[in-house]
């Protein structure tokens, strides 16, 4: 009955819109047995994932009927029908998506006139078991789920809750959405609704867990196993040569950013949560971007804008930097894979003051001109990386 009402709705649509509707070839964003489904019309655009190319028929129109329901594309299909150019509100709908062998997992993003009327933002986490079509619980990934919530409560709060804006309620934050996640290469977003914690720039917010971070709290077999969510061990000699690497790339895999980005383009894509922070020197950005929580970006000490300003270094204050895990490992640690670094700087009080950062040390490392400095604090276990430009 829900399809067959599916079915009908769509042909009325397809009689009395005079928007253009295709189905769009596979793009090098959009993977493999994935394809969108695209409406267009006065400005206004609607896309959603469709499955395709699966082996098994049922489980494929499982789930692409379940993107339709879940993701209430059938109201913003009628609101869509509805607008017109002297409409005070559009609508763009938009998706993410990643897949591996055992699951598949999107993001649908709707932002402009909500089936409420309102103008609104949403975001709608959708990750499926392939095996059986079924959406995946936290139990698929977590040993203890209500253990993973509560150590992931907390982390949000005390770091999350730092950045957002002070116009916005850090209780909010809790409790964290454990149902509503998606899933990539390097971690899981929950995703709020936007009743629940709603930011300053009128999108519903969001949290990122980096794998890495997360290693404790993981079931050590079943999904996580086979969708390589379980982080490898390196030798020291792997684990030096993957450091060597990030600095002659000027890159980190797990974050969409390189080092000499124009500062504009990036505050373009991923947003600003606040007015960027001075340190002698330069300028921490806090960025909006689910993925950059407790990550800072760097650039110059600019007046004014930065306009002409590109990315001089990238913070991380949790986290993994080439199996390097932020509050966990220590200096020994590091200085048994990396050698004795080139420079270090003991960190004053006065000094951890002005740059935001504990009393204890710091090790510098430099290759392929960019430099490393590993910050330790006062009980030697890494409490920041600092990955920049010399």
């Amino acid at each position: 009955m829900r399809n067959k009402c599916l079915g009908i709705i769509l042909t009325v649509l397809l009689c009395f819109m005079p928007f253009r509707f295709s189905l769009a070839e596979e793009t090098q964003t959009v993977l493999p047995g994935v394809e969108s489904v695209v409406m267009e019309q006065n400005g206004n655009r609607l896309a959603y994932p469709k499955l395709t190319g699966m082996s098994d028929a049922r489980i494929q129109q499982a789930i692409n009927d379940d993107i339709i329901v879940s993701a209430g594309l059938t109201s913003h299909m009628i609101t869509f029908a509805s607008l017109t150019p002297d409409s005070l509100w559009g609508l763009q709908v938009s998706y993410d998506s990643y897949c591996t062998e055992s699951f598949i997992s999107f993001v649908i993003s709707a932002e402009g006139k909500m089936p409420n009327n309102r103008q609104g933002h949403t975001n709608t986490p959708l990750t499926y078991d392939l095996s059986t079509g079924k959406r995946l619980k936290p139990s698929a990934l977590f040993a203890d789920p209500a253990a993973a919530q509560e150590w992931l409560e907390t982390e949000a709060l005390n770091t999350l809750g730092k950045e957002i804006s002070d116009y916005e309620d850090s209780s909010a934050l809790l409790p964290l959405p454990m149902e509503r996640f998606s899933l990539d290469e390097y971690g899981i977003t929950f995703w709020y609704e936007p009743e629940q914690f709603t930011k300053i720039n009128g999108e519903a917010g969001a949290c990122h867990f980096e794998y890495a971070e997360i290693q404790h709290l993981l079931l050590k077999d079943g999904l996580p196993s086979m969708a390589g969510m379980l982080v490898p061990t390196y030798s020291a000699e792997e684990q030096r040569e993957n450091v060597w690497k990030a600095l002659a790339q000027g890159k980190l895999e797990q974050i969409p950013v390189t080092l000499g980005d124009p500062m504009q383009q990036l505050v373009d894509t991923f947003g600003l949560s606040r007015t960027p922070d001075e340190f002698p020197g330069g300028r921490y950005f806090v960025m909006d971007h689910p993925a950059f929580r407790s990550i800072l970006l760097i650039s110059d000490a600019m007046q004014n804008s930065y306009e002409d300003s590109v990315l001089q270094g990238i913070q991380l204050r949790r986290g993994s930097f080439c199996g390097f895990l932020v509050g966990e490992t220590t200096r020994y640690d590091w200085q048994k894979v990396l050698g004795e670094p080139a420079q270090v700087i003991q960190l004053t009080e006065d000094m951890a003051y002005e740059y935001d950062l504990p009393e204890g040390y710091c090790d510098i490392y430099t290759h392929c001109g960019n430099t490393v400095r590993l910050y330790a604090d006062d009980k030697g276990v890494l409490a920041a990386v600092q990955f920049e430009t010399n």
